[in-house]
């Protein structure tokens, strides 16, 4: 019987691969029905559940731990073992977007977040040419020392610390040139105290004992006859107040809010690092540029990822202030995090599925969301 359909049934459907419809016959003239075969359209994942790769040439189903690795249509067969893992290669390769002299992400991204030009990154690449002679791409501590005019110590040497991916441990790549100067001359005073507890803290254990407090004292040549009259297990004494021989990080910072001349020597070596690069004028504008830029992805992160409102200042000084720009790289700073949580929720369901554990996990995550879509009928 042959004919054309005339409005298909919107009913419900005998199967997933079925629609019902009314075709006229050609012979009799009289309406009759018939089954129309159609491929199901995909059903839309919700929000909330992780997308696996579907580049990979097999994934594992998340509604069962123990299913097996079904196969793509087209694609080779693997075995369980050999499970793609999304990678977060596309997030660690550096962009360009200050030019080829950097090599690293994580210095593009400290650079980015801060709302640095690049003119701004060319003179510091310029300050670096300028003691790197030799053209050998790479610095030694003497000489980055006395670009900064400052001798090496205890808490001059911790700066290097803020370039956690240096290879060499007596040489300065570019990368770390960079990485070291923005993170320090952009700390404000909350975080040059954090980062001097951390830097005397050598067993990482979150409190200074008697040994390291008196290290820290004798770094930063504290004058005895303004601070305990040099008794320094006395002040330590005073400011344990859990009596337990140590001072914590809330103990550390009640010291520091009494005697904040102490931590002089710090701050002068925090104003060096900022007159011998840019300025201090110009860090001034580079600190303030990323408050600006973390309280817009402070607020998208609370708000679903739904942008700040525009104030009437911005508006009006929007030539002036960059701020057009710093939503911009916030706008692009939000995307990246949260590309690399989506791409962490689908490493650690992947290992959750083949019966591993993410490093440091003391409980099994919950129940993953089903993926698959079961047919009706």
């Amino acid at each position: 019987m042959r004919g054309q359909l005339h409005g298909l049934n919107d009913g419900p459907r005998k199967s997933p691969q079925t629609l019902t419809g009314f075709a006229r016959s050609r012979t009799t003239g009289k309406y009759v029905v018939q089954k129309v075969n159609v491929q199901p359209a995909a059903t839309a994942l919700p929000p909330s559940v992780p997308r696996l790769d579907t580049s990979a040439t097999t994934f594992t189903s998340l509604s069962r731990p123990n299913a097996r690795i079904a196969e793509i249509p087209g694609k080779a067969t693997a075995s369980a073992a050999s499970t793609k893992e999304p990678s977060n290669d596309s997030l660690g390769a550096p962009v360009g977007v200050y030019g080829p002299r950097l090599k690293r992400r994580c210095t593009e991204d400290v650079c980015y977040g801060s709302g640095m030009t690049h003119r701004e990154i060319k003179r510091l690449i310029a300050l670096f040419d300028d003691i790197d002679t030799t053209h050998s791409g790479v610095i030694n501590l003497v000489e980055f020392y006395y670009l900064l005019e400052s001798p090496q110590n205890e808490y001059t040497r911790g700066i290097l610390r803020l370039a956690p991916q240096r290879s060499d441990p007596k040489k300065l790549s570019l990368d770390d040139f960079v990485e070291i100067v923005v993170k320090f001359a952009c700390m404000d005073n909350e975080g040059v105290i954090e980062f001097c507890f951390e830097t005397f803290d050598e067993d990482e254990s979150g409190a200074l004992d008697s040994n390291e407090f008196r290290n820290l004292c004798s770094a930063i040549q504290v004058r005895t006859d303004t601070f305990f009259n040099g008794n320094f297990m006395r002040a330590m004494e005073h400011f344990d107040e859990d009596k337990d021989e140590q001072l914590n990080r809330r103990e550390f910072r009640l010291l520091s809010i009494q005697f904040g001349l102490i931590f002089y020597p710090i701050f002068r070596f925090q104003n060096k690092v900022r007159v011998k690069t840019l300025g201090r004028w110009k860090w001034y504008h580079i600190k303030r540029r990323g408050k600006s830029i973390d309280a817009c992805r402070h607020y998208m992160q609370t708000h679903d990822g739904r942008e700040p409102p525009i104030t009437w200042f911005d508006r009006v000084f929007s030539c002036w202030n960059h701020a057009p720009r710093l939503r911009h790289i916030a706008v692009e700073l939000y995307k990246a995090d949260q590309h690399r949580l989506q791409l962490e929720a689908q490493r650690s369901a992947i290992l959750f599925n083949l019966g591993v554990l993410p490093k440091g996990a003391t409980h099994e995550p919950s129940k993953p969301i089903p993926f698959e879509v079961k047919s009706s009928g």
